[in-house]
């Protein structure tokens, strides 16, 4: 059986850009949709309060 994995991505603030409004709320909305509506295996959701991810 084949695992289905997403990623979210949603980025307000950025250093040489305009900050967006929404894009962390869309992206938490997209990782709720993934584990709820379409039951993906694995979701996996990074905004600018994410954890950094230490090299193995």
């Amino acid at each position: 059986m084949a695992k289905n994995w997403a990623i979210a991505i949603g980025i307000n603030k950025y250093y040489n850009l305009q900050p967006l409004n929404y894009a962390k709320r869309d992206a938490e909305a997209m990782r709720d949709w993934f584990k709820e509506e379409a039951r993906f295996n694995e979701v996996f959701l990074f905004t600018e309060d994410s954890p950094c991810i230490e090299p193995l």
